[in-house]
């Protein structure tokens, strides 16, 4: 008799130690998911705030309703394909060189080089990748509009380093 009762408290000791351990693991999820909604807001709310500053700078820039059209939606692309980087990673980081590949790639022919990157793997935050996924945009489409990719020969060559400062971490990019 005492045998079982010794077993019984054991098992008992056991289910609580199990029941305890899920009710921390559902606490951690929750938390875990709370965070989650809180960061996809904030998301949400720059990414609005990145399309009403995009539908400001091309009106600005833009001569007809076609030539907006056109200009927005490619801004809009770019847009997406920094956003697709970034989801891949959970929304933590982007690589820069990945960005840069995905800018370049509608011109990136077989048998043809028109571009070339080089540079050390940098991975960058969210909040950092979409302005600079956006300022790689501009850059490349004012390469096809009046730079090197307006003439068939022509070739854009991207390096990029990282510097230690005193102020932190800088990204040294040359768009030649």
């Amino acid at each position: 008799t005492l045998a079982r009762q010794v077993m019984s408290q054991l098992e008992l000791r056991r289910a609580i130690l199990e029941r305890d351990e899920a009710l921390a693991a559902s606490r951690q999820a929750e938390e875990r998911q709370a965070l989650l909604v809180r960061e996809l807001h904030h998301r949400v709310r720059n990414s609005l705030a990145m399309v009403q500053a995009l539908v400001g700078a091309t009106a600005r820039s833009a001569g007809t309703i076609q030539e907006f059209q056109r200009s927005f939606a490619a801004r809009i692309n770019s847009l997406a394909k920094t956003q697709t980087l970034l989801t891949e990673d959970y929304w933590q980081t982007a690589l820069l060189s990945e960005m840069i590949r995905s800018e370049f790639r509608p011109f990136d022919e077989p048998g043809q080089r028109r571009f070339t990157l080089n540079g050390p793997r940098v991975e960058l935050s969210a909040d950092l990748a979409v302005p600079v996924g956006m300022a790689l945009h501009e850059l490349s489409t004012n390469a096809v509009k009046y730079g090197a990719l307006s003439v068939a020969a022509g070739r854009v060559d991207v390096s990029w380093t990282v510097r230690t400062t005193e102020a932190g971490r800088r990204l040294h990019l040359d768009w030649t």
